[in-house]
């Protein structure tokens, strides 16, 4: 995989690139950036992939170098932790908050790393 796989993949991101910097209509804009997290989500994917695979090069006799540790991920949305698009009370505040906590203590101890969305 290595190098070249991730310049292809890159390309892929630089022509989404482009296209925003044309676009003026904000359905457009949204649209563009659910196609970019996709693209997001998809390269993280092949990186957790290509991480857990052990290094092979042909003709190579020493021995295998430490293999790279990667956590799993755990996306956390805060906005649809809470209740209502909108905080009014410090209850509501401190209702959310919890939640939060709750929602990124258990991904930690669970041994993942957390993706704030």
């Amino acid at each position: 995989m290595g190098i070249h796989f991730f310049r292809r993949r890159s390309s892929g991101l630089e022509s989404l690139h482009k296209q925003v910097e044309g676009i003026d209509s904000i359905a457009h804009l949204t649209q563009a950036e659910q196609k970019a997290m996709q693209a997001f989500d998809e390269a993280m994917g092949k990186v957790e992939e290509f991480v857990k695979k052990p290094v092979k090069e042909p003709g190579v006799v020493d021995p295998p170098a430490k293999k790279p540790k990667l956590k799993p991920r755990c996306i956390v949305k805060p906005a649809d932790l809470a209740d209502t698009p909108y905080l009014e009370t410090p209850e509501d505040i401190g209702r959310f908050l919890d939640e939060l906590k709750k929602r990124l203590e258990a991904a930690i101890s669970s041994g993942r790393r957390v993706q704030i969305r």
